[in-house]
């Protein structure tokens, strides 16, 4: 009797194992026709028992391959079938990130009509918005953001889709994040903003938005553009930085410091200045 349970345990486990290497297989083919865009080898791999959210050795499904290869109509044919739209590689990637960044809009329409959240964020708190202006991708940014998508919205360093697009030169994607009600002096935690990303990067063009758009020259803009060594860049702080400063006493006087040491100091100074052009 032991002798008997002990062989049908075995083959039990022999089952389990070959029944685990089938799916295996079967998995491996449906991630590479998903990347080949081959709907009917999708469709009859799914038949054949292909589980859907099967995960690769990073964590990404069929769903985000098709997503990454802009295969409209596999991921549309995988959400049909069950695909979950919020699921997450081993970085916290989504199928979104993935169309995001690749620009496909699309693909981005279809998860968003089948569940996908907007902002949903990754292991760096990255969103798919901040992907997709890192990746100078306007159609999606655009699209995102008539969905809703936050345009301020920030990553682990507070690093915003608008700073992203500033340190890669991307003057269309910063225009129109700023049409959109993008902060221009947001700020990372290490204290910089899109104007400094964008000094950094010698994106003139840019720089020059961001003035046009009310960006602050601080002390740290400064350094940064004296590190790159671009006069053309350092001409326009220089230009800009007397508008810059004028809103300067006003957040003194509030602060209760140093603004009113600087009124007792101008008031002193009135007599001599009226003597000086007295004597002159």
């Amino acid at each position: 009797m032991k002798r008997v349970l002990s062989v049908m345990v075995v083959f039990l486990l022999l089952l389990v194992f070959v029944s685990g290497a089938v799916a295996g297989k079967l998995e491996e083919k449906l991630f590479k026709a998903t990347g080949e865009g081959k709907a009917d080898a999708v469709l009859g791999l799914l038949k054949k028992g292909a589980q859907v959210d099967a995960k690769d050795g990073n964590g990404r499904t069929a769903l985000m391959n098709a997503a990454v290869a802009g295969r409209a109509e596999i991921a549309r044919l995988l959400l049909d079938k069950g695909a979950q739209p919020e699921a997450k590689d081993n970085h916290g990637g989504t199928a979104l990130m993935y169309a995001a960044a690749k620009g496909h809009v699309d693909i981005a329409r279809f998860l968003l009509g089948s569940g996908a959240q907007v902002d949903t964020k990754d292991n760096d708190g990255e969103t798919a918005l901040i992907r997709s202006a890192a990746n100078d991708k306007a159609d999606i940014v655009s699209f995102l953001l008539d969905k809703q998508a936050q345009v301020d919205g920030k990553d682990n360093n507070d690093m915003t889709a608008l700073m992203a697009a500033a340190a890669n030169g991307y003057a269309d994607i910063a225009h129109l994040l700023l049409d959109k009600g993008a902060q221009v002096n947001a700020n990372t935690k290490d204290g910089w903003a899109a104007l400094e990303f964008a000094v950094k990067g010698s994106h003139a063009d840019v720089v020059r938005l961001l003035l046009d758009k009310g960006a602050q020259v601080g002390s740290t803009t400064n350094t940064v553009a004296a590190d790159t060594g671009n006069q053309d860049i350092i001409a326009m702080l220089k230009a800009a930085a007397p508008v810059a400063q004028q809103a300067a006493p006003a957040a003194q006087y509030e602060s209760g410091g140093q603004g009113l040491d600087n009124v007792v100091v101008d008031l002193v100074s009135i007599p001599f200045k009226i003597l000086d052009a007295i004597f002159k």
